[in-house]
Formats: C-alpha cells, sequence, structure tokens
C-alpha cells in the first residue's frame, strides 16, 4: 500500500522555500532514482522522501548537503 504523496513544490513551499531554488538542489544532488524532465513526486516517509528532506534542511540551513 503506498503512502500519501507529496511535491518538491509542496515541500518547498510549505517551508518557504522557493519552488525553483529546491529543485535545482534537487537536480545538483544528481539521485539515482530520479530521471531527468520527470516530476519530483515522492511517497512521504519513503527512502526518496527523507533524501528530498535533507537537502530541503540544507537549503534552510544555507549549507550543501551530505
Amino acid at each position: 500500500m503506498k503512502g500519501k504523496a507529496t511535491t518538491a513544490t509542496d515541500m518547498a513551499e510549505a517551508v518557504g522555500i522557493e519552488p525553483k531554488a529546491f529543485r535545482r538542489a534537487l537536480r545538483a544532488e544528481h539521485f539515482d532514482w530520479h530521471s531527468r524532465y520527470s516530476a519530483w513526486k515522492v511517497d512521504v516517509k519513503s527512502p526518496q522522501h527523507l533524501a528530498m528532506q535533507k537537502v530541503l534542511v540544507a537549503l534552510l540551513t544555507n549549507k550543501a548537503p551530505n
């Protein structure tokens, strides 16, 4: 059973980050699980969601994610 889905836009807007800046940071991570030109849509609490959260936190704290 799949969980609730979320998008990069939803996540960014929820914390006051510009969605384009968040997507740019996500693309810079070159995640194996994300295909170029596909939507940044993931299930909440999935490993992909957690990876996206890590990038979002890095943007919020203005540092590069590890």
